[in-house]
């Protein structure tokens, strides 16, 4: 295997930081599916990187999701890492105190982060959180699959009947809400990007949604959101309770987890696959697949 190219990328200072290289380094898929020598170099000195510094500076989230992988969707960050052909292998991430949100429309997401506010004392849309899944497949629909490893003491909540906020409000809760209002201005602004939302554009909603108090008239807006107000209200929120029951929801498929944390360690999903049982996957392997826009396939 040929290392495409060494950066310095933001590597974290560690005492003694024989680690740059899981950093710096971008590896292609085709050594990754052919595990090379050298890549069987860096899943050892991941595995050290892993005893030395994962399982000091994340044992609180270690503990409190036994053990099981957690997965973030992501871009990669490195130059060297092209779309579909190549990957880095590992980052550390610092969280935002004012996230903004990726997809869900701001007014949207200012409503559910309020309800966490007052049910939990955090704002778990926007205050310092990272958003994970158990299920890989779910984070591949946000880029690359990586496992993420939250550092230091971790606040956390989830709904349990939720995979996903953004598209159960987007795919379910908002069409049944505008049903039920059955208003023609907001069947006129609505139907035409909920018809068949799976094959709709979330931009489209999104900007219908953000925009709408320019389209419809006040009492109209007030009674939609008033409407949404009371669905959010019935949500199930989980706030430091038992994680697995995240992780095993949904048929055992989990739902979505949001830790507040001040940073977090993310590691390529495709390099972990291939410790094949070792390291922090142990033997709970991703059993799913994911598209990677390569031959290469985790399942």
């Amino acid at each position: 295997m040929k290392i495409l190219e060494i950066f310095e990328h933001n590597t974290p200072t560690l005492d003694n930081n024989d680690y740059s290289i899981l950093f710096n380094t971008c590896v292609s898929f085709k050594d990754l599916d052919e595990e090379t020598d050298e890549v069987h170099s860096l899943l050892k000195l991941y595995n050290k990187f892993y005893d030395n510094v994962i399982k000091k500076e994340c044992s609180d989230f270690l503990q409190k999701s036994h053990d099981y992988s957690l997965y973030r969707g992501m871009t990669p960050t490195l130059p060297c890492a092209v779309k579909g052909k190549t990957i880095n292998i590992l980052q550390k991430n610092n969280t935002f105190n004012k996230r903004k949100p990726a997809d869900t429309a701001v007014n949207i997401s200012k409503m559910i982060d309020d309800l966490y506010e007052l049910k939990t004392g955090i704002r778990y849309r926007t205050q310092n959180v990272v958003f994970c899944t158990p299920e890989i497949n779910q984070a591949n629909q946000y880029g690359y699959p990586y496992v993420i490893f939250p550092v230091g003491k971790i606040k956390y909540a989830f709904m349990p009947e939720i995979v996903d906020f953004s598209l159960w409000f987007y795919e379910n809760e908002l069409p049944n809400i505008v049903k039920r209002l059955n208003n023609p201005l907001l069947n006129q602004l609505f139907d035409p990007i909920l018809t068949d939302y799976k094959s709709a554009n979330f931009s489209k909603v999104t900007t219908a949604l953000q925009n709408i108090k320019q389209n419809i008239p006040t009492n109209i807006t007030k009674l939609f959101f008033d409407e949404i107000q009371k669905s959010l209200n019935k949500l199930d929120i989980v706030h430091n309770g038992d994680m697995m029951d995240a992780i095993k929801s949904n048929d055992k498929h989990g739902v979505e987890i949001m830790i507040q944390c001040e940073s977090y360690y993310t590691v390529n999903a495709l390099f972990l696959k291939l410790l094949k049982g070792n390291g922090p996957n142990k033997s709970k392997p991703a059993k799913y697949k994911v598209n990677y826009e390569h031959s290469f396939k985790i399942g």
